[in-house]
Order: C-alpha cells, then structure tokens, then sequence
C-alpha cells in the first residue's frame, strides 16, 4: 500500500505530509525531555530503545553497528593509535554499548569508557569484563574527565545543545589528541545551529547543519586536525577528524 501510494502522490506532497509528521514528533520529543539531566535524557533513550536493539539489551543504534560505519572507523583510528609511541591511554567519552570500543581497545595501554548512564556501564563491566577495561558513569558536561593522552567522541556531541557541547569543549585540553567522529551533511552547510539535547542528531531533526568545533561558538583552537576516515550516511557523511592540542 505505501509503495502504491508513493507512486500516485506527489513527492511534493509526501514531503510536506513527512515534515509535517516530523515536525509533531520533534515537539513531542524536545517536550519529554525538557529540563532534564543528561543522565535522565541518555537513561530514557536507552530504556526506550529509542536508538533500536533488543528489548533485554541496549543499543546505541546504527552508527555503532552497521558494518560500512563501523569497519572503516575501526581501522582508520586502529592504524591512528598503533603510530603512536606507547604506552597509550585511551578515554572513551559516551562509550555507548561498547561494540565499537571493543575493537580497538588492543591499541591502548589503558582504556578508560564513560558514559552518563550508569545501568549502561554496569551491564558493559559485566559484558565485557575480559577486556581489561575501567568503565566509568560520567556526565562529560559536569563532572571532571579522566587522565589520558587520547580522548574519542563518537557520534555524541551531535546530541547534544550547543551550551552541552560547550562545556565539554573546555575540558579537552588537557588531551594531547582527540578523535572526533560527527555525522555532518554533503557540501558546503552552516556548522553548529543549536538544538536541544535529545535522541535526534541536527540531520536527524532536518536542520541541515553538523558540529564542527574549529567553527563558531566553539572556535576551538588546535594544533593540527587531520581527517582520516569518511562514510557516507543516510542525511551525509560521518567524518573522523584527529585533532592534536
């Protein structure tokens, strides 16, 4: 049926029909978050499978499980952090359900995961408690970060305000590197138009726009930034930048 009607409508009209759809969604979203914590936000994303998975597990959705994401990822920050003089400690900020984190811990000395959802890293001290990694609850917004030489965001601050996003800026210096992973659209776009905090990405929302921290209000100052991976994605590409303080 909906095939069938994809080809008698308009597209015109689907698309109106569609952003008026997302448009409701985003209200009702954006409303059931208001005034919450990040651990609130993360905790009810995650325990409404709102990113998908099986109901007795969690998951932290495609861009942590689809092999054309999560291949070339592994590799390019695989071959990033075996060049490095040893040792190496890793911070992992919004580790998530870890399936990505798995796959390079081997190229770190030490490996420390944070996420804000404290059943979340309970179930991945359980899952993963062979692979010799201390898995923290943290609130990258509020709380003090972890010690460590590289720290890597994948795919987080695209969830995050930009007030969110600016907290946690200023705390990154104290990392030698960081390896940033961030879904932004094709072409030239405005980088950094705010949003709240939530489940949806600024693509995902249809806001043509992505964070991009060299750029304003963030304008954070770097060394060097090299990109070392991109994948194409539903609403853009997801680029892995190295950043070096």
């Amino acid at each position: 049926m909906k095939k069938l009607i994809k080809k008698i409508v308009p597209a015109g009209i689907l698309k109106w029909r569609h952003d008026i759809l997302l448009q409701k969604e985003l209200a009702s979203h954006d409303e059931s978050f208001a005034g919450k914590s990040p651990k609130e936000i993360f905790s009810k994303i995650y325990a409404q499978k709102m990113w998908g998975g099986a109901t007795s597990d969690y998951c932290s959705g495609h861009g942590s499980h689809l092999k054309a994401h999560v291949d070339p990822y592994v590799q390019s920050v695989s071959e990033f952090l075996g060049q490095l003089p040893k040792p190496t400690d890793v911070v992992d900020l919004g580790c998530g359900d870890f399936n990505v984190g798995r796959q390079i811990r081997c190229k770190a000395t030490r490996y420390i995961a944070c996420d804000v959802v404290p059943d979340l890293i309970e179930r991945n001290k359980t899952v993963y408690a062979d692979l010799d990694v201390d898995f923290r609850v943290v609130d990258i917004t509020e709380d003090d970060l972890p010690q460590g030489d590289v720290v890597i965001i994948r795919q987080v601050l695209q969830h995050l305000s930009n007030a969110a996003i600016m907290k946690v800026v200023k705390k990154l210096r104290k990392f030698r590197y960081l390896v940033l992973t961030e879904c932004v659209p094709s072409g030239d776009f405005v980088p950094n138009v705010d949003q709240l905090t939530g489940s949806y990405s600024r693509l995902a929302r249809g806001v043509p726009s992505g964070v991009v921290l060299t750029s304003a209000p963030f304008s954070m100052s770097v060394k060097s930034e090299k990109l070392i991976c991109e994948t194409p994605e539903q609403h853009g590409s997801l680029k892995v930048i190295v950043y070096e303080f």
